[in-house]
């Protein structure tokens, strides 16, 4: 989030972005829920939602799950992925209430949630052993460029 953030503060959009860290995921989504009852813009007015969640880990495969309204943005996001080869696949799952984007999604925004799991450091996840040590980073460099391409042409 904060490279993302950094990246835009010297590539400024037309358009306003929020880069927002929530607390309360594994206690019913609590900190998203909270904000999209209280936003400080109108849900309506967001173009397109990020979820970057649980990328520490070298899956060559990026999973991903989209919102009805985030569909319009899929194809994009899918082309430039394959384009680019960040990833050898997109794996959408269906839309589940196991995250922050969830809040969103029920609220008609459109978004889209990545997670980058079921690599060598996903036995540790919900673990005593999830620590930084056995975090991989490999998968967040191409989740970047996804997101940053994807955000520079949509």
């Amino acid at each position: 989030m904060v490279t993302l953030a950094a990246y835009f503060a010297q590539r400024v959009p037309q358009y306003d972005m929020y880069f927002i860290a929530f607390s309360g995921e594994d206690a019913n989504l609590r900190g998203s829920t909270w904000f999209v009852e209280h936003p400080v813009v109108p849900l309506e007015q967001i173009k397109y939602l990020f979820n970057i969640d649980m990328i520490g880990d070298n899956n060559p495969v990026q999973y991903c799950e989209v919102s009805e309204e985030g569909m319009a943005g899929f194809e994009l996001f899918e082309e430039i992925n394959q384009e680019e080869h960040y990833f050898e696949a997109l794996n959408r799952g269906a839309l589940a209430a196991n995250s922050d984007h969830y809040p969103f999604a029920v609220r008609h925004v459109p978004c889209i949630f990545l997670e980058n799991g079921e690599g060598d450091a996903f036995k540790y996840y919900h673990t005593i052993y999830d620590t930084y040590e056995n975090a991989i980073f490999t998968s967040y460099p191409p989740v970047f460029r996804l997101v940053r391409d994807f955000i520079e042409n949509y």
